[in-house]
């Protein structure tokens, strides 16, 4: 567990009657997974459930990552796949924040277990992310959730973004 004020940690491997240690889950951070895509189009977030179910036994890994912003898959082949990214968003103050998505194919961001952002169907990504909505959050964590899929062979793009509330600042004309 990783404890206030300490900054540095020495992990060890190898030993193998080491005592076990509690199960460790982030408070924040955000982790991707990557899967072989199975076929179908999420025309909806159901059809996107479905298509998670079949591709779950068909992983190219998982990895922690700063962000949600692929032109390629850091896991394995960049093409038929789906990108799920979980994790923990900090709203540093309560108020109405915006986010957006653009993606090649289908992309759904959820917060708290609820859609936010969804762009259903099968589409090239945009340069501006057309696909915007805003949300009242409060201050502190927030659990994020963002999955794509990648309906061809060639390439991978997809950008989920946010802005936080204007705080103590006079909006610029």
């Amino acid at each position: 567990e990783l404890k206030p004020g300490v900054r540095s940690y020495d992990v060890y491997y190898g030993n193998a009657s080491a005592p076990a240690v509690k199960a460790w889950k982030p408070r924040a951070g955000l982790w991707l997974e990557t899967r072989y895509y199975r076929g179908g189009v999420p025309n909806s977030w159901k059809d996107m459930q479905r298509i998670l179910k079949e591709s779950v036994k068909r992983s190219h890994g998982q990895a922690p990552v700063d962000r949600v912003f692929h032109g390629h898959n850091p896991l394995g082949p960049s093409g038929y796949c789906i990108s799920i990214y979980k994790g923990t968003l900090i709203a540093p103050a309560n108020g109405v924040y915006s986010f957006a998505s653009s993606s090649d194919g289908a992309s759904f961001l959820l917060l708290d277990g609820k859609i936010a952002v969804q762009w259903a169907g099968w589409h090239w990504a945009v340069p501006q992310a057309r696909v915007r909505k805003s949300t009242k959050l409060r201050r502190g964590l927030v659990k994020f959730e963002y999955y794509a899929y990648t309906p061809h062979s060639y390439r991978q793009r997809m950008v989920a973004a946010w802005q936080p509330p204007r705080v103590g600042k006079k909006a610029s004309k």
